[in-house]
């Protein structure tokens, strides 16, 4: 059997899609969110998918061989102590995780810096925006290697849309980022506190 848990399917797309390129395999999967309607449109196609903060994975007893992230990681509070409580406490061999591609850095946090002033949710709100060699760092600090990235770039460099790249740049990233991590604690054992 194996276990792969996954977050940030709002729908159960990506669950269907790992499960028809890996068809002879025998794959369990579940899908953990914090919207309670992702929730129910995951259960709704037969899939497993519990209702809970990425957080608290412990607290349900699941055990994944691979966690895969869509675009969630830049939404947690505390990335860093996220991934090394993966790597130090779960039996996650590998954790794939995908993020926005920016080419610098910034600390996302637009209601606080468009002033706001209501309420705001974690699946609405990026608290970290890295370039992909911060995010590298940062998993390298908590107890991973990166094995794979890749870089999708919504806006080719040799294309002519590239020039409707800063109009976009209010609304959107340009582009995604991808990584497969594996445990290693090469890095992290050394930071002592």
């Amino acid at each position: 059997m194996y276990n792969h848990c996954r977050y940030g399917d709002s729908s159960g797309t990506h669950v269907k899609y790992f499960q028809e390129i890996y068809l002879n395999h025998n794959i369990r999967s579940i899908s953990v969110n914090l919207d309670p309607v992702a929730v129910g449109k995951i259960q709704d196609k037969g899939l497993g998918a519990i209702h809970a903060k990425a957080e608290e994975l412990e607290k349900h007893d699941i055990h994944p061989d691979i966690i895969v992230f869509f675009q969630t990681l830049e939404h947690l509070n505390s990335p860093i102590t996220f991934l090394k409580s993966i790597a130090d406490t779960s039996s996650c061999k590998y954790f794939v995780i995908t993020v926005p591609y920016l080419a610098v850095s910034r600390v996302g946090l637009f209601h606080i810096r468009n002033h706001i002033e209501e309420n705001v949710y974690a699946e609405r709100i990026h608290i970290l925006e890295l370039c992909p060699e911060d995010w590298e760092l940062i998993c390298m600090h908590a107890g991973w290697r990166v094995v794979e990235d890749k870089t999708y770039l919504q806006y080719p460099r040799m294309n002519p849309l590239r020039l409707t790249k800063s109009g976009w740049a209010n609304y959107d990233h340009e582009g995604s980022y991808g990584m497969i991590l594996e445990k290693d604690s090469t890095w992290s054992k050394r930071y002592l506190d």
